[in-house]
Protein backbone atom coordinates (compact mmCIF):
# COMPACT_ATOMS: atom_id res chain seq x y z
CA UNK A 1 0.00 0.00 0.00
CA UNK A 2 1.24 3.23 -0.96
CA UNK A 3 1.64 6.60 0.34
CA UNK A 4 -1.20 7.73 -1.73
CA UNK A 5 -3.07 4.60 -0.60
CA UNK A 6 -2.60 5.50 3.50
CA UNK A 7 -3.49 8.99 3.29
CA UNK A 8 -6.25 9.52 0.11
CA UNK A 9 -7.51 6.39 -0.82
CA UNK A 10 -6.45 4.59 -4.08
CA UNK A 11 -7.32 7.01 -7.58
CA UNK A 12 -10.50 4.20 -8.18
CA UNK A 13 -11.64 5.96 -4.51
CA UNK A 14 -10.92 9.75 -5.41
CA UNK A 15 -13.31 9.29 -8.71
CA UNK A 16 -15.88 7.44 -6.83
CA UNK A 17 -15.79 10.36 -4.30
CA UNK A 18 -15.78 13.15 -7.08
CA UNK A 19 -18.74 11.21 -8.55
CA UNK A 20 -20.52 10.60 -5.41
CA UNK A 21 -22.24 14.40 -5.14
CA UNK A 22 -23.15 14.41 -8.52
CA UNK A 23 -24.74 11.33 -8.21
CA UNK A 24 -26.51 12.60 -4.64
CA UNK A 25 -27.98 15.52 -6.89
CA UNK A 26 -29.53 13.65 -9.68
CA UNK A 27 -31.46 11.46 -6.79
CA UNK A 28 -32.03 14.05 -4.27
CA UNK A 29 -34.69 15.50 -6.52
CA UNK A 30 -36.66 12.80 -7.03
CA UNK A 31 -36.12 11.36 -3.19
CA UNK A 32 -37.88 14.75 -2.74
CA UNK A 33 -40.91 14.31 -4.88
CA UNK A 34 -41.44 11.05 -3.03
CA UNK A 35 -41.49 12.26 0.40
CA UNK A 36 -43.39 15.64 -0.24
CA UNK A 37 -46.18 12.98 -2.42
CA UNK A 38 -45.76 10.55 1.11
CA UNK A 39 -46.50 13.54 3.08
CA UNK A 40 -49.37 15.23 0.82
CA UNK A 41 -50.74 11.12 0.48
CA UNK A 42 -50.94 11.05 3.96
CA UNK A 43 -52.78 14.61 4.63
CA UNK A 44 -55.44 13.40 2.38
CA UNK A 45 -56.25 10.37 4.60
CA UNK A 46 -56.20 12.68 7.79
CA UNK A 47 -59.03 14.35 6.10
CA UNK A 48 -60.76 11.96 4.70
CA UNK A 49 -60.68 10.53 8.82
CA UNK A 50 -61.23 13.41 9.66
CA UNK A 51 -64.29 14.20 7.64
CA UNK A 52 -65.59 10.63 8.89
CA UNK A 53 -65.62 11.86 12.39
CA UNK A 54 -67.67 14.98 11.52
CA UNK A 55 -69.91 12.50 10.89
CA UNK A 56 -69.90 10.19 13.76
CA UNK A 57 -70.88 13.63 15.47
CA UNK A 58 -73.95 14.69 13.09
CA UNK A 59 -75.03 10.66 13.65
CA UNK A 60 -75.10 11.09 17.12
CA UNK A 61 -77.02 14.75 17.11
CA UNK A 62 -79.31 12.99 14.98
CA UNK A 63 -80.06 10.19 17.16
CA UNK A 64 -80.49 12.49 19.97
CA UNK A 65 -82.77 15.03 18.96
CA UNK A 66 -84.75 12.39 17.10
CA UNK A 67 -84.94 9.90 20.59
CA UNK A 68 -86.40 12.94 22.16
CA UNK A 69 -88.62 14.39 20.51
CA UNK A 70 -90.58 10.97 19.21
CA UNK A 71 -92.25 10.96 22.61
CA UNK A 72 -92.90 14.37 22.82
CA UNK A 73 -94.68 14.02 19.46
CA UNK A 74 -97.16 10.94 20.75
CA UNK A 75 -98.05 12.74 23.47
CA UNK A 76 -98.77 15.97 21.78
CA UNK A 77 -100.54 14.86 18.96
CA UNK A 78 -103.88 13.75 20.64
CA UNK A 79 -103.84 17.49 22.21
CA UNK A 80 -103.81 19.19 18.62
CA UNK A 81 -107.32 21.07 18.30
CA UNK A 82 -108.20 23.14 15.02
CA UNK A 83 -111.57 24.02 16.05
CA UNK A 84 -110.69 25.46 19.39
CA UNK A 85 -109.64 28.72 18.84
CA UNK A 86 -107.77 30.68 16.49
CA UNK A 87 -104.45 30.52 18.97
CA UNK A 88 -104.68 26.45 19.33
CA UNK A 89 -105.44 26.34 15.89
CA UNK A 90 -101.86 28.05 15.14
CA UNK A 91 -99.90 26.29 17.74
CA UNK A 92 -101.40 22.89 16.30
CA UNK A 93 -100.63 23.64 12.32
CA UNK A 94 -97.26 25.11 13.46
CA UNK A 95 -96.47 21.61 15.15
CA UNK A 96 -97.66 19.81 12.61
CA UNK A 97 -95.24 22.03 10.25
CA UNK A 98 -92.31 22.02 12.52
CA UNK A 99 -92.81 17.97 12.84
CA UNK A 100 -92.62 17.96 8.74
CA UNK A 101 -89.56 19.79 8.88
CA UNK A 102 -88.12 17.95 11.49
CA UNK A 103 -88.36 14.10 9.53
CA UNK A 104 -87.41 16.04 6.13
CA UNK A 105 -84.30 17.79 7.77
CA UNK A 106 -83.42 14.51 9.43
CA UNK A 107 -83.80 12.52 6.08
CA UNK A 108 -82.27 14.96 4.07
CA UNK A 109 -79.13 14.82 6.78
CA UNK A 110 -78.62 11.35 6.71
CA UNK A 111 -79.06 11.30 2.67
CA UNK A 112 -75.93 13.37 3.10
CA UNK A 113 -74.30 11.63 5.29
CA UNK A 114 -74.27 8.42 3.33
CA UNK A 115 -72.83 10.43 0.62
CA UNK A 116 -69.47 11.39 3.00
CA UNK A 117 -69.22 7.33 4.54
CA UNK A 118 -70.03 5.16 1.11
CA UNK A 119 -67.69 2.95 0.19
CA UNK A 120 -65.33 4.08 -2.83
CA UNK A 121 -62.81 2.60 -5.02
CA UNK A 122 -59.32 4.69 -5.56
CA UNK A 123 -58.05 3.97 -9.50
CA UNK A 124 -54.83 5.05 -10.93
CA UNK A 125 -54.46 5.26 -14.39
CA UNK A 126 -55.77 1.95 -15.19
CA UNK A 127 -58.30 -0.25 -13.92
CA UNK A 128 -57.99 -1.92 -10.73
CA UNK A 129 -59.78 -5.18 -11.84
CA UNK A 130 -57.15 -5.56 -14.28
CA UNK A 131 -54.04 -5.30 -12.32
CA UNK A 132 -52.25 -3.26 -14.99
CA UNK A 133 -48.67 -3.16 -14.59
CA UNK A 134 -46.71 0.06 -12.86
CA UNK A 135 -50.06 0.09 -10.07
CA UNK A 136 -48.85 -0.82 -6.68
CA UNK A 137 -50.36 1.28 -4.28
CA UNK A 138 -54.29 0.32 -4.02
CA UNK A 139 -55.55 -2.61 -2.59
CA UNK A 140 -57.07 -4.50 -5.50
CA UNK A 141 -53.33 -3.44 -7.38
CA UNK A 142 -52.01 -5.65 -4.94
CA UNK A 143 -54.63 -8.60 -4.65
CA UNK A 144 -54.13 -8.38 -8.81
CA UNK A 145 -50.95 -10.30 -7.91
CA UNK A 146 -51.31 -13.64 -7.27
CA UNK A 147 -49.31 -14.05 -4.39
CA UNK A 148 -47.10 -12.26 -1.74
CA UNK A 149 -44.02 -13.37 -3.95
CA UNK A 150 -44.98 -12.04 -6.79
CA UNK A 151 -46.04 -8.48 -5.62
CA UNK A 152 -42.32 -8.03 -3.72
CA UNK A 153 -41.58 -8.93 -7.32
CA UNK A 154 -43.60 -6.25 -8.01
CA UNK A 155 -42.32 -3.12 -5.67
CA UNK A 156 -38.89 -4.39 -6.09
CA UNK A 157 -38.33 -4.13 -9.85
CA UNK A 158 -40.13 -0.34 -9.55
CA UNK A 159 -37.90 2.24 -10.38
CA UNK A 160 -38.31 5.60 -8.20
CA UNK A 161 -40.51 7.31 -11.09
CA UNK A 162 -42.63 4.52 -11.14
CA UNK A 163 -43.35 4.59 -7.42
CA UNK A 164 -44.18 8.04 -7.36
CA UNK A 165 -46.70 8.01 -10.73
CA UNK A 166 -48.56 5.47 -8.44
CA UNK A 167 -48.15 8.03 -5.15
CA UNK A 168 -49.57 11.09 -7.33
CA UNK A 169 -52.04 8.74 -9.25
CA UNK A 170 -53.91 7.97 -5.64
CA UNK A 171 -53.55 11.63 -4.49
CA UNK A 172 -55.49 12.82 -6.63
CA UNK A 173 -58.08 10.16 -6.43
CA UNK A 174 -57.93 10.71 -3.05
CA UNK A 175 -58.33 14.43 -3.22
CA UNK A 176 -61.45 13.73 -5.35
CA UNK A 177 -62.84 11.68 -2.26
CA UNK A 178 -61.92 14.20 -0.08
CA UNK A 179 -63.59 16.83 -2.03
CA UNK A 180 -66.89 14.99 -2.69
CA UNK A 181 -66.93 14.34 1.77
CA UNK A 182 -66.19 18.15 2.18
CA UNK A 183 -69.00 18.81 -0.22
CA UNK A 184 -71.11 16.53 1.33
CA UNK A 185 -70.49 17.71 4.85
CA UNK A 186 -70.98 21.08 4.17
CA UNK A 187 -73.96 20.80 2.43
CA UNK A 188 -75.38 18.79 5.55
CA UNK A 189 -75.69 21.27 7.94
CA UNK A 190 -78.33 23.57 6.17
CA UNK A 191 -80.81 20.65 6.78
CA UNK A 192 -79.24 19.71 10.02
CA UNK A 193 -79.84 23.25 11.64
CA UNK A 194 -83.52 23.24 10.07
CA UNK A 195 -83.68 19.65 12.09
CA UNK A 196 -82.75 20.88 15.00
CA UNK A 197 -84.76 24.51 14.89
CA UNK A 198 -87.82 22.76 14.47
CA UNK A 199 -86.57 20.25 16.71
CA UNK A 200 -86.73 23.14 19.11
CA UNK A 201 -89.85 24.09 18.17
CA UNK A 202 -91.38 20.45 18.43
CA UNK A 203 -90.11 20.47 22.19
CA UNK A 204 -91.39 23.60 23.43
CA UNK A 205 -95.07 23.93 21.55
CA UNK A 206 -94.98 19.69 22.79
CA UNK A 207 -94.46 20.56 26.53
CA UNK A 208 -97.26 24.11 26.12
CA UNK A 209 -98.86 21.55 24.38
CA UNK A 210 -98.62 18.97 27.68
CA UNK A 211 -99.78 21.67 30.09
CA UNK A 212 -102.85 22.03 28.86
CA UNK A 213 -103.68 18.56 29.53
Amino acid sequence: MGLYAFFGGSPLDAAARQSFPERISQSAPLQEQIAFARHNFENQQSTIRAADTKVGAVLSILFIVTVIAIPIVKEAIPRLHFAAGAVMAGISIVFLASCAVFVLGVLQSLALVVKVVRPRGVSGRSDPATGAPGQLLFFKHVLAHRNPKEYFEAVDSASSEQLLRNLTDQIFALARICQEKMDALDAVKHPLMCALYSWTLIVALGIWLGTRG
